[in-house]
């Protein structure tokens, strides 16, 4: 899911290692980290609002709040290119993959401080996740299981 916490897949890869994995399994990936910035695109500004300005020979001017307000109303899953982005990166939730549960999802707070690498204007933030795989090769001698005939 988008936003790494959202749409509840994560969710449903908690559920599966609690049900499924057995003490001694391996969890792959380990950990992964939600990331926040802030971005500049007045071209997607443009396109969703600018065409109220003037529509079908009409002007529509006085529906551009309620236009401007859907924008932030629900997530735009978009790609931005590293020229859109106006700050660096900031990490606001790191999660264990091998312990974290479905409660520590729910709600969680972060502080961020976004800094700029760039002047322009900001037009909103945006959110991306990665995920670590342990660095070193597990151990698997132990994990061979034995054909019994």
């Amino acid at each position: 899911g988008y936003f790494l916490v959202y749409e509840t897949m994560l969710s449903s890869v908690i559920f599966a290692r609690n049900r499924w994995m057995r003490p001694d399994g391996i969890m792959l990936p380990t950990e992964a980290t939600l990331f926040l910035g802030a971005f500049s695109w007045p071209e997607k500004i443009q396109e969703h609002i600018g065409c109220w300005r003037r529509m079908y020979g009409y002007d529509f001017t006085p529906l551009l709040p309620l236009a401007s307000r859907s924008l932030i109303e629900e997530p735009i899953v978009e790609m931005l290119t590293p020229q859109q982005e106006v700050t660096e990166s900031e990490p606001i939730l790191h999660l264990d993959l091998r312990t974290v549960e479905e409660k520590d999802l729910v709600e969680w707070k972060a502080n961020a401080t976004l800094k700029a690498i760039i002047s322009a204007r900001v037009y909103g933030v945006f959110a991306w996740f990665e995920v670590q795989f342990p660095r070193s090769k597990p151990d698997t001698k132990e994990r061979s299981s034995k054909v019994e005939k």
